[in-house]
């Protein structure tokens, strides 16, 4: 049995427990700790011998300075001296107070570690000791889904340590699976209006999102302006359209009133035997699965460590926070952010586990032809069309709560074509590229879950439900500036009607 170490510093003395050693000292053994050891010897040879043909100075004594080296250069490979105690601080990051975000706290007063069986010590919010087969950052993201990516993305642009722990492929999941749709007047429900001042937030910091993460991963994300049409196609629908439309204008939605034969004119594809549409010209788009692309580019250019095809068994509360992985392995941070879409209620060790289900989704893409064409994406009372840049017609999707069901089903498949086809005659002649299936991670209020928990050292940034690509900049930034504030050791900004707390009292 091994003995504990004592890790002496200029103020205090710290006693760390067995399988414990300081953050960056070297082991008893093992290559690094020895060539430290050899490395250090070869210096005291150097300083005793004569070195490029000088010697000491008359009397023994060395001159001022390492002997063969110029003063005030250290020698190749040396350790760098240490700054001094009672020297000022660093100034503050400028990058952070220009943004009005809190500059994170340096070294300060030793605290416990707060790790179960472990009497070492932290500083200035970061982990101060290593646990064995333990690695440390300042954030730890679990999912990589765009929630979590965004938050990662977001985070390591301004010099936050992350690591991104992905189960899968990145984006491959819910994110991969949308139709990209940026439609917060077109899909406002009634009972979703607290959702909607959120949703044009989002929509508004778009553009500038889109040009951030183009110019960072070099990959354009297929930002589009051209509007929405919702139509109806038989009376009934048409009557719930009006009503729509009605609540959409006492709210001060910027929306337009069409006859069929109006909407048939601007989307020549439309029958015209559709009753009614209504226009919605600040409804966008973009290509989701361009989105999931550039935004795993941006964050390896960011320095984000990526962990794919890992799989977390345990997340562990505390002061710091930690995940256990499937062989093992524990990771450890300050924070940890919960952002596993529909799984992130399942994962071990959350308590309460936040109330996030699954949501089934069956979709399918079509090749347009020369006779189907859209500018607009539509939806209808059965079914959605986006149209893509590349060709591409995303037809979807049907809304089934049936759990982790992923089959493909000739069924769903058929109701959402059947959708269209009433709207659109020609999309029966089109051919199909593909087909499949996702699941949206849906809370229980269908608001999403962000920010900061009762759990010590848990954020989340999950349940997003259908407008997970829509809300994107938005939980990005609320959820990052959360986890810095946390990190600051302030209180939490996020609205109540957000956070996870609601579900937690």
């Amino acid at each position: 049995m091994g003995r504990a170490a004592v890790v002496r510093g200029r103020r205090h003395e710290r006693v760390l427990p067995v399988g414990c050693r300081a953050r960056g000292a070297p082991g008893l053994g093992g290559r690094r700790g020895r060539a430290r050891i050899a490395l250090r010897r070869a210096l005291r040879r150097a300083a005793r011998e004569p070195l490029g043909g000088r010697r000491r100075p008359a009397g023994g004594r060395r001159a001022r300075g390492r002997v063969g080296l110029a003063r005030g250069r250290r020698r190749p490979n040396a350790r760098p001296p240490r700054r001094r105690a009672g020297r000022s601080r660093p100034a503050p990051d400028r990058r952070r107070l220009a943004r009005g975000l809190p500059v994170l706290p340096r070294r300060g007063r030793p605290r416990r570690c707060g790790a179960q069986h472990c009497r070492g010590r932290r500083a200035g919010g970061r982990v101060g000791h290593v646990h064995a087969g333990e690695r440390v950052s300042e954030v730890i993201v679990v999912g990589g889904g765009i929630a979590g990516m965004g938050v990662a993305w977001s985070l390591a642009r301004e010099g936050t340590d992350v690591t991104l722990v992905e189960r899968g492929t990145l984006g491959r999941s819910a994110s991969w699976a949308a139709a990209g749709m940026l439609a917060p007047a077109a899909e406002i429900g009634f009972d979703e209006l607290d959702l909607y001042d959120l949703s044009r937030q989002s929509l508004a910091e778009w553009p500038a999102f889109a040009r951030d993460v183009e110019a960072a991963s070099g990959i354009g994300v297929g930002y589009d302006d051209a509007g929405a049409l919702v139509v109806a196609d038989d009376r009934d629908s048409a009557r719930a359209l009006r009503r729509l439309f009605q609540f959409q204008e006492s709210h001060g939605v910027p929306v337009t009133w069409l006859s069929g034969a109006e909407a048939a004119e601007m989307e020549p594809a439309l029958t015209s035997r559709i009753p009614a549409a209504i226009h919605s010209p600040e409804d966008h788009q973009v290509d989701n699965r361009a989105v999931v692309r550039a935004l795993a580019a941006a964050c390896r250019e960011a320095g984000v460590t990526v962990r794919e095809e890992t799989t977390v068994e345990t997340i562990e509360p505390g002061h710091p926070a930690a995940v256990v992985l499937d062989g093992g392995e524990r990771l450890a941070a300050p924070v940890v952010v919960i952002a596993a879409g529909a799984w992130s209620g399942r994962l071990a060790g959350l308590d309460p586990a936040p109330p996030i289900r699954p949501i089934k989704g069956q979709a399918l893409s079509l090749r347009m032809n020369a006779d189907v064409q859209f500018s607009h994406f539509i939806r209808a009372p059965r079914a959605y069309l986006v149209p893509k840049s590349d060709g591409r017609l995303v037809v979807g999707a049907t809304s089934e709560d049936r759990g982790d069901d992923l089959a493909l089903t000739a069924g769903g498949l058929y109701r959402v074509l059947e959708g269209a086809v009433r709207v659109a005659p020609g999309v029966e002649e089109l051919d199909v590229i593909e087909t499949w299936v996702g699941l949206r991670p849906a809370s229980r209020d269908h608001a999403p879950i962000l920010g900061r928990s009762r759990q010590p050292g848990i954020a989340m940034a999950a349940g997003a439900y259908r407008h997970g690509v829509l809300l994107l900049p938005a939980m990005a930034r609320i959820v990052s500036r959360d986890v810095l504030v946390m990190l600051a050791g302030n209180a939490s900004e996020v609205p109540d009607a957000l956070s996870p707390q609601r579900f937690e009292a």
